[in-house]
């Protein structure tokens, strides 16, 4: 690491064309928040359409303490719900399961929170 890129605590995955938010890492921003579920279809990062599965982890990490809106749908709600986290460093707790490593491109983690 080194680079200062924090996040909100999301596991995304994409499905059928949209980005939904697949885990939320316990004790994260967007845990102690509660407002975001796993199951939420991601739609807009910061104002920026979510399109693409990399550019939205891209979008919502950042340096820590620094806010990131999220834009959801939900099936159940009429309209998209808002959310603004402030960006943390995330520990992974080494006690709460294993963490695969799958190799990425340049020894990346793939499969991570953001």
């Amino acid at each position: 690491g080194g680079s200062g890129r924090c996040g909100v605590g999301l596991k995304l995955k994409e499905r059928g064309g949209k980005i939904v938010i697949e885990k939320i890492q316990k004790d994260s921003a967007a845990d102690m928040d509660a407002r975001l579920v796993p199951g939420d279809v991601v739609s807009a990062v910061g104002g920026e359409p979510a399109v693409e599965l990399s550019r939205v982890k891209e979008l919502i990490q950042g340096d820590a303490g620094t806010p990131v809106t999220i834009e959801v749908a939900r099936s159940n709600l009429p309209y998209p719900l808002k959310v603004t986290l402030t960006r943390r460093s995330l520990h992974i707790d080494r006690t709460s399961g294993s963490v695969n490593q799958s190799r990425g491109p340049s020894g990346v983690f793939s499969g991570v929170f953001q």
